[in-house]
């Protein structure tokens, strides 16, 4: 059996009373149901250094033990008291919740299994003082050394609050009860946790205890604060919320950023890719104004054949920009449409909406560029047969193209007149 149980036990079957520093235990002869041995034994190990007095006093046994720190080992488990109060002016001064204590007049301890109304309330006294020593900047004053302080910012500057956890016995009794202890150790618990917001969430419960410093009160801050539990986890909760709100929120404008950068990059890359044939194109008159100078038949058919695959080729690389773009359009609407679920917060909703419509604009702008190389292409090629046609009417009667196409042109307009002499004959037939 574990030792301080035991001794709870044992001193649970007797009667209690002091004499000077000594506390007198009388047990019954048809109670006292130890092994003697094992209680000498339990008081040694919760650290009683001397010998337990005892004496038969007709059916009753009495044990004695002295009280001086002199009769304990530095290693004192547990803590005599005369009633409450005297517990109360020492404990409240040195909250040691390390050690047992034992209260005689009420039989009030803190031994594990044998709680009672009162070591409940010192155990809610004991978690809120945790709680809010765990929040502190800095423990003690020149005027007493027990005294928590806190610097907690607000909207324009830092405020210092300062809370005394060394209360009367009076304000104890009556602030303290079951439900401030769940509180308490949840509030506890949400510090404790050792993860990535473990700083966050003790920042956050520090501006809710500045809350309720901050509202008017009267008495004990301590006491105070215990008071409006309540409302501190409610306050704290609502700070809490807000911090991982804002953290999402702010997560998400950075993924839409990402994602501007993202879609801006690829439109960059198509109309790099576009210009770079566009630059092109004022080449191609360039070399046919050499070529065209010294050019035989074949030179200005394979001219022709150039123009217009530089047209075909050119036409067909920006049809596909463009069904890449209308493809880029598709990704774009699927990408933010979880930005604008009726969940998510009013700001991404507005940032989603005003990136997507900028993204939008950039592919509309890019679809114009496009089919104004289009059309450079294209004025190109009528522009490349104009000129060779040009050159060809300046050229000598006896050259081998302008005999060709003489030649060509004859025949093309005896096969008109053929055409037109058979289709006149076709009506007077009619």
């Amino acid at each position: 059996m574990d030792d301080g149980r035991l001794v709870a036990q044992f001193l649970e079957k007797g009667a209690l009373t002091w004499e000077d520093s000594y506390l007198d235990i009388v047990i019954k002869r048809d109670k006292f149901t130890f092994d003697w041995n094992e209680v000498s034994l339990a008081f040694k190990a919760v650290g009683y250094a001397s010998e337990i007095e005892r004496e038969d006093v007709g059916d009753e046994f009495k044990f004695s033990l002295s009280n001086e720190s002199s009769k304990w080992s530095e290693k004192r488990k547990l803590f005599f008291y005369a009633n409450d109060e005297d517990f109360w002016a020492a404990f409240t001064n040195d909250a040691n919740s390390d050690s047992y204590y034992y209260i005689t007049e009420c039989k009030a301890t803190n031994i594990p299994g044998f709680a009672s109304l009162f070591s409940n309330k010192v155990e809610c006294y004991v978690i809120w003082r945790k709680v809010l020593e765990l929040l502190v900047d800095h423990v003690g004053t020149r005027t007493s050394m027990n005294e928590f302080i806190y610097f907690i910012a607000g909207d324009k500057s830092a405020k210092k609050y300062e809370v005394n956890p060394v209360i009367a016995f009076g304000e104890f009794s009556d602030g303290f009860d079951e439900g401030l202890q769940k509180i308490a150790k949840s509030l506890f618990d949400h510090l404790k946790v050792d993860d990535a917001h473990q700083l966050e969430r003790k920042s956050v419960m520090r501006t809710a205890l500045a809350d309720i410093l901050g509202e008017d009160h009267t008495g004990s801050p301590f006491v105070w604060v215990v008071s409006q539990g309540a409302k501190l986890f409610k306050k704290y909760r609502e700070h809490y919320d807000n911090y991982t709100h804002r953290f999402s929120v702010n997560k998400l404008l950075t993924e839409i950023e990402e994602k501007n950068l993202e879609y801006t990059n690829k439109i960059n890359d198509f109309i790099t890719g576009s210009q770079t044939k566009a630059f092109a194109l004022p080449g191609v008159l360039v070399g046919i104004a050499a070529l065209v100078k010294s050019a035989g038949m074949a030179e200005m058919a394979l001219i022709c054949v150039g123009l217009m695959m530089v047209r075909s080729l050119t036409k067909t690389a920006n049809d596909i920009y463009f069904d890449s773009f209308d493809n880029l359009l598709i990704q774009i609407k699927k990408g933010f449409e979880k930005y604008k679920k009726t969940e998510v917060a009013e700001e991404v909703k507005e940032s989603a909406e005003d990136t997507q419509s900028k993204i939008e604009g950039l592919i509309s702008k890019a679809k114009k560029r496009l089919e104004y190389i289009d059309k450079v292409a294209y004025v190109m090629l009528l522009s490349g047969f104009s000129f060779l046609a040009y050159k060809l009417y300046l050229a000598p009667d006896n050259t081998a193209a302008k005999i060709f196409f003489a030649s060509v042109w004859a025949d093309f307009v005896s096969l008109s007149l053929y055409v037109k002499s058979m289709v006149l004959s076709s009506w007077q037939l009619i």
